[in-house]
């Protein structure tokens, strides 16, 4: 059976899986040449769990806002200001524009990877990224085992596992990878075509040290 890759990116209020806020979700289906066959991205409403009561008043908006921003630490609270992630979730929250709870699957971006996963179920499809785990972890507590993680192949592609060996065996194809990468955004679709670049990278530069 041929294998695709559903590649994964999570950005979090934390690195804690199971208590902190998931903020934005990234999803890019791909073959094993890492060709891209379809892209999903979706915010949602930093909400802790799915019993917890949604503020309607304004005053009571701004106090929600605080608790989740006071979640972050200053480095984690610095990195989603710079990098805009604060700035779209309070916009779409005050516009009243789509943002749903991770637990709720109207979410159209969620509702698109199901429907991939179902049209590739002819085919192992292995959860891929970077540090993977966590993702997993972090989609698995907001109630996407059923739909989506447990339709898939048990084994995982992780492109910080195949680094680690990398600085074992051959450091110099990590470095030269490190010096021409871009700056990392820390959101979610860019952290993922990041991991896509750097598989690549060393799958090709590999090609090359094999040939000479």
């Amino acid at each position: 059976m041929s294998k695709r890759y559903l590649w994964v990116d999570v950005e979090t209020t934390g690195l804690d899986a199971k208590w902190d806020y998931l903020l934005e979700a990234a999803f890019v289906f791909t073959d094993t040449d890492l060709n891209i066959i379809s892209e999903h991205q979706t915010l949602f409403r930093p909400v802790r769990n799915p019993y917890e009561q949604e503020p309607t008043e304004q005053s009571e908006r701004y106090e929600w806002k605080k608790t989740w921003l006071d979640r972050m630490n200053p480095y984690v609270l610095e990195m989603h200001t710079v990098n805009g992630l604060i700035s779209d979730i309070v916009n779409r929250w005050n516009d009243n524009n789509g943002l749903t709870r991770p637990d709720q699957h109207r979410n159209v971006a969620i509702t698109e990877v199901i429907r991939q996963v179902d049209a590739l179920r002819n085919h192992d499809i292995l959860l891929a990224g970077s540090s993977v785990a966590f993702d997993h972890d972090v989609l698995k507590n907001n109630n996407m085992d059923y739909t989506i993680l447990r339709q898939l192949h048990y084994r995982r592609l992780d492109v910080s596992s195949i680094k680690e060996d990398l600085l074992d065996t051959d450091p110099e194809l990590v470095h030269a990878y490190q010096n021409s990468r871009k700056v990392v955004s820390h959101r979610a679709m860019d952290d993922i075509k990041e991991s896509i670049n750097e598989l690549r990278f060393y799958r090709e530069h590999r090609e090359v040290k094999e040939n000479v």
